[in-house]
């Protein structure tokens, strides 16, 4: 059951990851609307680009999860709230690691404790029974 719910958590991890890299990426873009060169018009025009190119960029990040997610609901675990608190435990670490790297800015301790305590809680969602 746990090398289950670590395949799950992962392709979550990874999943939301890319789209958290994707999103602190566009906002860092908007300073100057330009992308490869490309100066936009207006902030708009921009987001709305980048929101496009996110949406073609995710799609098969985003079908990976969701049939591992689908997967794990109907066959491994068959709890929605396994599946919600690993999402909401994921996401919190991708954050993290998201923040980490690409802005320099290391997670507190009480950070780190709640980052902790909701991978916890997400594991024992999983595995008590």
């Amino acid at each position: 059951m746990f090398l289950k719910w670590l395949v799950f958590a992962l392709a979550s991890f990874v999943g939301i990851g890319l789209f958290q890299w994707a999103l602190y990426t566009g906002f860092e873009l908007a300073k100057t609307k330009t992308f490869l060169g490309y100066m936009f018009p207006n902030l708009f025009t921009f987001f709305v680009f980048w929101s496009l190119l996110i949406s073609f960029i995710m799609a098969l990040p985003n079908g990976i999860v969701w049939a591992i997610s689908s997967i794990a609901l109907n066959e491994w675990f068959g709890k929605a709230w396994v599946i919600h608190l690993t999402f909401g435990a994921m996401s919190l670490l991708a954050a993290a690691t998201t923040f980490w790297f690409k802005f320099g800015e290391l997670p507190t301790k009480g950070t780190l404790v709640g980052l902790t305590l909701a991978i916890v809680g997400a594991l024992i969602s999983a595995l008590w029974r």
